[in-house]
This record gives C-alpha cells, structure tokens and sequence, in this order.
C-alpha cells in the first residue's frame, strides 16, 4: 500500500510539473507572438523606396484587429527634420506636426473598435532638401487599451540619394520677329530658392524671378546665362550659347477661326517670317515649334511630334521666297482668346497654328 501511494505521489508531483511547464510554453510564447496574434496588426506601404533632398513620398499603414479593441494607438518613428503632412487619418486624433524628432508621430482613435474593424493611415513625408544622402529606417508600433505594443510590419527603409545637380531652363519661342517675347522656364534639378538671368549674355543680370518672361526688342542672335542657387548648392550656372534668334520684322497677324463639325476642331492660323502666338499662356495645354528654310513654288513641309499633340504636320506651296521661318503648334485648353466665339458644331480640339507673320498662300 505504501508503495501503490508513493507511486500515486510522484506521478502528480510529474503531471503538476508538465502543466507548469506547459502554463510557461504558453506564457513565453504570448509575449514573443506577432501583432496579428496581440489582437491587431499593421502593416507598412512607402510609395518611393528611394527619394532625392527635396522629394516627397507616401506612407500608408493598414491596421486590423481580430479582438474588441479601445484607444487603439498608432506612433510611427521618422528620421530626425522630415516633415510631415496628413492625408487621411480615418478617424484618429493626429498630434500635429510639420519638423519633429522620433517618437512624435501619434494618431489615437477615440471610439471603440469591434472585432474584424480595419483602419487606414496615409501620410505624405518631405525629405529636407538639405539633407545628405544614405540610408535611414522608419519604426513605428501600434498598441491599445490592454493590448501591449507590437511593432509595425512591412517596408521601413528609405534611401535618400542625390543626382548631380543642375542648372537648367527652356524658352518658348526660340525664334521670331523683334520685338520678340520669351516665356523662361527653370528646369534646375537641385531645388534653387535664387534665380540670376542674363538673357543676352552681356554679363548684367536681367531678372531675378523663377520663370520670368524677357522681350528682345532688336534683332540678333542671344546667349542665355542661368545662375541658380540654394543653401547647399551655390552658383551652378547653365549657359546656352546662341539660344534665341531674333529676325527683323513686326509681330502683325493674320488669323482665322477654325471650324468644325463633327469631329472637326477650333483654331486659328498666321504665316510669314519668324512666329510668335499672342495665345494667353494660361490657354495653351502644349506647344511645338518647327523651323523650314521657305523658297518659291517648294513645296513646305513643317513636322511635329504627332505622339504628342494631334498636328504632325502643316505643309503648303509658297508663291515667293521668305527664307527661314517658324511655324508654331499650339493645343489649348478651351477656344482660343483671340477668336470673337468659338467655332459652330462639335469641336473635338481648339488648336493654333501660327506660320510666320505676313501669310502664305498656295492659290
């Protein structure tokens, strides 16, 4: 009998320590559990994996919960100076902020969560354009009332690179009759906060605006000199020798309103010499400019890129010798501003087309 209980005795002593074992099985793996299994997850999406100083990308985190959840929390951890600003915040509290150091990011939602609920978080994040190149981490981790904090998964790593940079702008027209108005446009790389424009090369600086429009009021061939600048990066100039040709000549214009019926189009149309449009700039969706040498009873042909606007080309016979000219393609966004009313029946595109300025004819 004594032996039959001390057999009963140390088989409870063995199954009481297996159940602990298991309670502590249980218990370790409890803490080290994936999100998913603490009731809620998050998951991490970054638009740009790679950015330059300056550029912007996107962070979307989506949450789950598989449990009752209260005062879910969302803190999402940025490298030290990049700004935020908050798309959409699906009902959450944000802690506004545009610079913050890590740890500031938080949204909190008020109301009570129910088994199965998801919510979304996007935000758009700008890398400071002073900002050295290199490879930089984003944590975050979501937790709620009685719900410890487990962390955010999926992407987290951003790569901020530079390009070289450069100075760098484009002018609309290139060629026509003085007095010529050119539209500038900066193209520079790098972010500048400075603009110095000599638009004749004569070393005086012209205007200081980002895209500034400059008239060349005599004839002549100009070199155009962009010196632009920022905090990091001073003085990168960009020069184009010979960039803007001015012929002699008034800016007169001969124009006429296109028509058009079914599938037909709106426009208006000149000819002669060097070409500029007195199109308000706000109305032209694209332009396209092609130069010809123009001889007597040759037949003309003036190409354009026809992937990207409707015109590929405007062709005709001249009756006399006009040497090179310009012929320019414009489509607009509505009816052109020098036309009385726009064209009768169905217009499928308002265009321009300006060849010149004293007009051609093949009759």
């Amino acid at each position: 009998m004594n032996l039959i209980k001390a057999f009963r005795n140390k088989s409870w002593i063995k199954l009481s320590g297996l159940v602990s074992g298991f309670a502590l099985i249980f218990l370790f793996a409890w803490i080290i559990l994936p999100a998913s299994a603490a009731g809620i997850e998050a998951n991490r999406e970054i638009s740009a994996g790679t950015v330059n100083p300056g550029e912007s990308f996107v962070i979307t985190v989506h949450i789950i919960t598989d449990q009752d959840i209260e005062s879910l929390t969302l803190d999402e951890n940025l490298p030290e100076g990049w700004q935020v600003s908050e798309w959409e915040n699906n009902g959450a509290v944000f802690q506004e902020t545009s610079t913050f150091k890590a740890s500031t990011l938080e949204w909190i939602w008020v109301e009570n969560l129910s088994a199965g609920e998801e919510r979304k978080v996007v935000y758009n994040v700008t890398v400071p354009s002073s900002y050295e190149p290199g490879n930089f981490t984003l944590s975050g981790r979501i937790s709620a009332y009685s719900v410890s904090a487990v962390p955010v998964e999926g992407f987290s790593e951003v790569t901020v690179t530079s390009s070289p940079p450069e100075a760098n702008f484009s002018a609309v027209p290139l060629l026509g009759p003085a007095p010529l108005i050119v539209q500038f446009t900066d193209l520079s790389t790098f972010n500048p906060d400075s603009w110095k424009w000599d638009f004749d090369g004569n070393g005086n600086i012209d205007s200081n605006e980002r895209n500034p429009v400059y008239t060349y009021e005599s004839p002549g061939t100009y070199t155009v000199i962009l010196k632009a600048t920022n905090n990091k990066y001073r003085n990168i100039t960009q020069t184009k020798a010979g960039y803007i040709t001015v012929t002699e000549g008034t800016s007169s214009y001969e124009s006429s309103g296109g028509s058009g019926g079914n599938g037909g189009g709106g426009g208006s149309g000149g000819g002669g010499g060097g070409s500029v449009s007195p199109e308000s700039t706000s109305n032209v969706e694209l332009k396209e400019i092609s130069s010809e040498q123009v001889f007597k009873e040759v037949h003309t042909c003036f190409t354009f890129k026809g992937e990207t606007n409707e015109i590929v080309s405007v062709e005709f016979d001249p009756k006399k010798n006009f040497g090179k000219i310009t012929a320019i393609v414009e489509m607009l966004k509505n009816t052109s501003s020098i036309v009385k009313e726009p064209a009768p029946g169905t217009v499928y595109r308002n265009i321009n087309i300006w060849v010149g300025n004293s007009g051609f004819s093949s009759q």
